[in-house]
């Protein structure tokens, strides 16, 4: 009897084992279908107001139930490589959820704090499937950029990132860009003129907002940017720069 007792008390403990283990999911990977965010993510719209769309031929897709929140951001029937997506977000991980289908793109490119990586669209078409994912980044602020390519068109229905993170507005500062609060911000002009202007962080962070954007074919042709010297008997004083006359320029960021 207490050989029998054991021997169904092992044949227990395998089945709890069993049930156990089969309670465990793995995580998604690449190419799988991922219809909800995993435990530990949040899914992020792709109409959320802090994702930047640039370029030509975006087409905002709505009220199809195979989409997240039935919306999908797509270059259909054509891309290029002006065609960007562009955001920050807070967290230490992102995946990039998207159809796989025959007009998509099977070289597009994402950027990470400028680290470039490349992933494909291409394939049988697959609604809500896991693209990309970057799991191992340093908990912070984090910019990305996507970038199209001619070879096939571009789309996007959401992304996940932590369940405490968050997207935030493409100008948010992050303190380690800078070490001063404040900085002289020198352009060089095409025709080779020289311009320095004192700006605090803000102020900087305004003007490359703006020529991000600018870059993107987004936003007015001119930046109006204050001037601080010899400003009386005035009220004020802008300059307003043309953005096909900025040559390049450079920032120095110090502690006024």
């Amino acid at each position: 009897m207490k050989k029998l007792t054991r021997v169904i008390c092992v044949i227990g403990f395998c089945l709890v084992a069993m049930l156990g283990m089969s309670n465990v999911s793995e995580a998604a990977t690449v190419g799988q279908i991922l219809t909800a965010p995993e435990e530990g993510w949040q899914r992020v719209d792709d109409t959320n107001k802090n994702i930047v769309y640039g370029g030509e031929n975006w087409v905002l897709s709505s009220g199809l139930s195979q989409y997240f929140y039935k919306t999908s951001h797509n270059t259909y029937p054509k891309s290029s490589e002006n065609n960007t997506i562009k955001f920050k977000f807070k967290g230490s991980k992102i995946r990039v959820i998207a159809a796989y289908s025959t007009p998509y793109s099977a070289n597009i490119k994402i950027a990470i704090d400028g680290k470039e990586y490349s992933y494909s669209q291409k394939g049988a078409l697959v609604e809500g499937t896991l693209n990309f994912e970057k799991l191992d980044l340093t908990y912070g602020l984090h910019s990305v950029v996507i970038t199209g390519n001619s070879d096939g068109c571009l789309g996007v229905d959401a992304f996940d990132i932590d369940a405490k993170g968050e997207i935030v507005p493409p100008d948010t500062i992050d303190p380690a860009d800078y070490e001063g609060n404040t900085a002289i911000l020198e352009i060089v002009m095409t025709n080779g003129t020289i311009k320095e202007y004192s700006l605090t962080i803000d102020e900087l962070e305004s003007f490359l907002t703006w020529y991000d954007n600018r870059s993107d074919g987004i936003g007015k042709s001119y930046y109006r940017i204050p001037k601080k010297s010899n400003v009386k008997p005035f009220l004020t004083r802008k300059e307003y720069l043309s953005f096909d006359k900025i040559y390049s320029f450079e920032v120095k960021d110090y502690n006024e």
